[in-house]
C-alpha cells in the first residue's frame, strides 16, 4: 500500500473525521465492489482512504476515475500535489497522462511554470 503501509490480518483501524458522503462511498465500494459515481472532487481524498483501509479494487476505481478528471491544463498542478503526497498510484496515472499528452500539455501555463527539477520525480 502507499502511503498506510500493510497491517497484520484483523487489525483494527479507527475512523476519524471522514465525511459522511466518502464514508458512504467506501461501504459502497467494500460491499458492492464497485462504485456508481464518484465527483471528481472526491478521486484523491477516496483513493487516499481506499489505501488506508486497504482496499486496492477501490484505489483501481479512484484511479479509473482520475483518468477521466486529467486535462492539458491540470495535470501538472495534479502532478505537483500528488508527487507531494506521496500517492504513486495516481502520480504515475498524471505521469502518463502528460508524456501522452504532450503537445498539448507543453503550451499551458502549468508546464510553463514547472520546475524542471520536479519534472520526473
Amino acid at each position: 500500500m502507499e502511503v498506510n503501509g500493510s497491517l497484520p490480518v484483523g487489525a483494527v483501524k479507527v475512523i476519524n473525521d471522514m465525511p459522511g458522503e466518502l464514508f458512504v462511498l467506501l461501504l459502497e465500494g467494500i460491499y458492492t465492489g464497485k462504485i456508481s459515481h464518484v465527483k471528481s472532487k472526491d478521486v484523491i481524498p477516496l483513493y487516499m482512504i481506499a489505501d488506508y483501509y486497504q482496499c486496492p479494487h477501490l484505489m483501481e476505481t479512484c484511479i479509473d476515475a482520475f483518468r477521466l478528471v486529467l486535462t492539458p491544463k491540470n495535470c501538472t498542478a495534479f502532478y505537483r500535489h500528488l508527487v507531494a503526497s506521496h500517492l504513486h498510484g495516481l502520480r504515475n496515472v498524471c505521469f502518463d497522462y502528460i508524456t501522452q499528452h504532450l503537445n498539448d500539455t507543453v503550451p499551458t501555463d502549468g508546464f510553463k511554470a514547472f520546475p524542471t527539477d520536479e519534472m520526473w520525480t
